[in-house]
């Protein structure tokens, strides 16, 4: 059992607390609010009535108000249209772990701090929070990948400033993204906030007719998703933001980060999650207890082996990484997506590839098809932590060479790569049980019904399948056959289409299972 306390990570309830508090009277207009709220740089402040602290308005809150009100300007403050308030005691033993579990309880951004006689000690925000918090473990080791938030809503610079306020109100968020929409892709150009839209009001412009191009910075600031998020938390420091824009490679959007979601990596279920995934980790390096400074495993060498690692989380890759070099192999390069893993595979061409499932952008089995497309020789292990029948059995469909669970010893690794080189398959005993079960039970229910191959496939089309079930690539057929590269993948297509199969990856697992039964037809070696 894992015995860190996790307040070690994190600031105390004192450091996070807001003691300078905006308070704002009752019945006051409206245009009061939004002075106090631009002149102070707050994000909230609390309503009071007959002497007492009866609510809090926020930022977002005034938004609101503005986009469905025909008159803002004649609005006034009333409680009703704050928000309740949720305290937390100062000298509460769980300290900011309680404050952001209450916060993500009560869906609000804000808790009041009582001392121990019931007075007001103070305001803590998801702000405050943020900025008080030390630069830890958690986020140093975390990528943006991971907490990023993919769904975003966007606009056009065209569209007004009214139009992209009413957005933020309908979709319940605090910043929309100004985007010129591609062929590849949304391409960002900036981004419009909260407080953007109540700023323009104070300075009386006319939302309607000004279009949300004049409001946004001539340079947008971005991040890469294989960032970290301690990259991310400097980044908003240098440019004193709060959200940060994800763009992938190419530059187009993908996801956004805010300090809200650097908030959440260090919630309580988030640090739980990466306590358990270490725990993990640490299970992978061996039964026995290592001394200080003693090598992990016995000596090995198999750097003649070259392996690609492909996860989004970041933690998992180091420690695997470490482990694997530690046996004598040679990790030629990491991806922490599909698409990454893809041109990585091309680039760096390595024996063996080992791919997560879940992943942003394109998952691991997506990955596995587009590799194999483009290597059939490839060798591809699933690891993950998947151990459902359908994604196994997809994953052997799409050709993978093994697949195993995260939990797998690194011994046993590192055995099944040694395995893997000499042309065996990456399944542990109970995995390899379930998949020849299931194939043992579709061969005798195919046996009835399938036809003999040579009766629905042509002698060449019989040739290619052979020539790609025992590995080669389209062109490597292609140069055997004296047929060019887009010839063979004709013929290919049609075996496909007449085998009624629903890609290659299909197309070779049936001529293998034929050749296994010893029914797959002999057409000699290619001239």
């Amino acid at each position: 059992m894992n015995t860190a306390n996790p307040n070690l990570f994190l600031p105390s309830l004192d450091d996070v607390t807001i003691t300078d508090l905006q308070i704002i009277d009752e019945g006051s207009p409206i245009r009061d609010v939004v002075d106090l709220l631009n002149r102070q740089g707050a994000t909230c402040t609390l309503i009071r009535a007959a002497g007492q602290i009866v609510s809090s308005v926020t930022i977002r809150d005034v938004v609101r108000l503005i986009a469905d009100s025909p008159a803002p300007d004649s609005l006034t403050l009333s409680a009703e249209v704050g928000r309740p308030l949720i305290g937390i005691a100062r000298d509460n033993p769980e300290g900011v772990l309680e404050a952001l579990r209450l916060l993500t309880e009560h869906q609000t951004g804000h808790l009041l701090a009582h001392n121990a006689d019931g007075t007001l000690a103070g305001m803590i925000s998801q702000e405050s929070i943020c900025a008080a918090v030390t630069p830890a473990m958690l986020i140093r080791i975390r990528t943006v990948a991971e907490t990023m938030v993919a769904a975003i809503i966007t606009a056009e610079a065209g569209e007004s400033l009214l139009s992209i306020a009413r957005r933020m109100d309908e979709h319940h968020v605090s910043s929309v993204v100004i985007v010129s929409s591609e062929a590849g892709g949304a391409r960002p150009l900036g981004m419009i906030t909260d407080r953007d839209i109540t700023r323009a009001h104070a300075a009386r412009i006319d939302l309607d007719t000004t279009s949300a191009h004049a409001h946004i910075a001539s340079q947008p600031i971005t991040i890469t998703p294989d960032a970290t998020l301690w990259e991310a938390h400097q980044a908003m420091n240098r440019a004193h933001i709060r959200r940060l824009m994800v763009v992938n490679a190419a530059g187009y959007l993908v996801g956004l980060i805010t300090q809200s979601t650097l908030l959440d990596a260090a919630s309580p279920q988030e640090l739980q999650h990466t306590f358990e995934l270490l725990q993990r980790s640490v299970s992978m390096r061996t039964a026995k207890p290592l001394a200080s400074g003693e090598p992990i495993g016995p000596p090995q060498t198999h750097s003649s082996v070259s392996l690609l690692l492909v996860d989004d989380n970041g933690l998992f890759l180091q420690v695997l990484h470490r482990l694997l070099v530690s046996r004598g192999f040679t990790v030629a390069g990491v991806a922490s997506s599909g698409r990454e893993a893809i041109a990585q595979a091309r680039a760096l061409l390595p024996d063996i590839i080992l791919m997560d499932v879940e992943m942003p952008e394109m998952g691991g089995l997506e990955a596995t098809s587009a590799i194999m497309d483009e290597r059939p020789d490839a060798r591809i292990v699933i690891l993950t932590v998947a151990e459902d029948d359908d994604t196994l059995f997809d994953a052997v469909r799409r050709g993978a060479a093994g697949y195993l669970l995260k939990d797998v010893d690194i011994d046993q690794l590192s055995q099944y790569i040694r395995g893997l080189m000499r042309g065996e398959a990456a399944l542990s005993p109970i995995l390899a049980q379930r998949v020849l079960s299931a194939l043992a039970n579709q061969m005798r229910q195919d046996s009835a019904l399938q036809p003999d191959p040579s009766s629905i496939l042509t002698h060449h089309q019989i040739r290619i399948l052979t020539l790609l079930a025992q590995g080669n690539t389209y062109k490597e057929i292609g140069r055997l056959l004296g047929y060019s590269e887009r010839a063979i993948k004709y013929h290919t297509g049609e075996a496909i289409r007449q085998l009624k199969l629903k890609d290659r990856a299909e197309a070779i697992a049936y001529a293998r299972a034929h050749m296994q039964r010893a029914t797959w037809p002999d057409v000699g070696d290619p001239q």
